[in-house]
């Protein structure tokens, strides 16, 4: 009797101290707010919008030779980032008048090695690359400084907000992991249901910061999604005293001559820039083969929508391979891209094209109103 008296106070005490961890223990809190919103579009040129304020001619030497440029953005100080992931495979650094400065990592399994280029981002004091499923951190000379595999979670594009490193993961855990500055996996936020079959076609260029907002593109559905992290540095879902997580159905908002939202098999997000505070989309149908550029306000929400029919491989995707700050970035790497660029827009000013030289870049910027 004793000794199952003795049992009940030990399990009562184990009972009380579970509960204790229950509470104390920081809860993951997720707020959403699911809506439509009334954009109001407006049908613009492209030259009406944007103009050309600079064009980048890339130094050509045997340490930088740059063939399939898959991103480019700059930092606060003006150099440029190009990421050339199918010619040389590396992330180059060039200053503001195209002087090569330096590449990060190497080929190859050691720690500062990588055996895949899938995405890079910037902070204020480090370069960090994303290879498959390993996160690696540089400062800006191209020292490396470490780095780390990354489990269970496979994330496509890295970014940089609030101060942390995130990774948007559109097909494991179909989330966004926040790393720490040793890059370590302290938290995760925000919730997606892709529905992606496998690994064999992850999307690219689908998540960018704009203002204190992350705003992910989902390619396949076409809508935007809006988040924003907490400030707290603790395992917690926060986004601020009024959350919102809009749905934006571009095909019939956007558009008004849309009598309906068309099938998303057929209609699909390529890319979405951060220009200052506007979003640049590139919404493209398969069907009609019409390549259109959305520039959006998400404060206003008002959209300039820039629209043309393309042949195949004659898309916006084709010249714009990034952004930084107020600038958007276009390489034209080919005899043909080039032909197709200064037919579309025969206002800008651009120089020949020279196969036996890196790709120049162009530095586009809106048009002050």
């Amino acid at each position: 009797m004793k000794a199952r008296f003795v049992w009940i106070l030990l399990l009562m005490v184990f009972n009380w101290s579970c509960s204790q961890n229950q509470v104390n223990r920081p809860r993951k809190i997720e707020k959403k707010v699911s809506g439509r919103i009334v954009v109001e579009s407006e049908k613009k040129n492209f030259t009406d919008v944007f103009e050309l304020v600079g064009v980048v001619f890339l130094e050509t030497s045997d340490d930088s030779l740059v063939g399939r440029v898959k991103k480019v953005t700059c930092d606060e100080e003006g150099y440029i980032y190009l990421l050339d992931r199918r010619s040389s495979k590396k992330l180059f650094r060039f200053d503001e008048n195209g002087k090569y400065l330096n590449y990060y990592g190497e080929h190859g399994e050691s720690p500062h090695g990588y055996t895949s280029l899938n995405d890079f981002t910037l902070s204020e004091e480090r370069v960090y690359i994303l290879s498959g499923r390993k996160l690696l951190a540089f400062d800006k000379e191209g020292g490396f400084i470490h780095s780390v595999k990354l489990m269970p979670e496979y994330p496509s594009t890295i970014f940089f907000h609030a101060d942390y490193v995130m990774g948007y993961d559109p097909t494991s855990l179909q989330n966004i992991s926040v790393y720490a500055g040793d890059l370590s996996r302290v938290d995760s936020f925000a919730s997606f249901n892709n529905r992606f079959s496998n690994h064999d076609w992850r999307p690219r260029n689908a998540v960018a910061v704009v203002g204190d907002r992350v705003v992910v593109a989902n390619v396949f559905n076409t809508t935007l999604n809006f988040f924003k992290y907490g400030e707290e540095v603790r395992s917690v879902y926060l986004f601020d005293d009024n959350p919102e997580m809009v749905e934006l159905t571009t095909l019939s908002e956007l558009n008004p001559s849309q009598e309906s939202r068309l099938d998303s098999l057929t209609h699909s997000f390529s890319f979405v820039y951060a220009i200052e505070n506007q979003i640049l989309l590139e919404e493209f149908s398969s069907v009609d083969s019409i390549s259109r550029l959305h520039l959006l306000d998400p404060v206003s929400w008002h959209s300039q929508v820039i629209d043309d029919v393309y042949k195949e491989k004659e898309r916006f995707y084709d010249y714009f391979v990034g952004s930084g700050g107020d600038l958007l970035f276009a390489v034209l790497e080919s005899e043909e891209t080039f032909k197709v660029f200064r037919t579309k827009f025969p206002s800008f000013p651009i120089p020949d094209f020279d196969p036996s030289k890196n790709p120049f870049l162009l530095k586009i910027k809106v048009k002050n109103k």
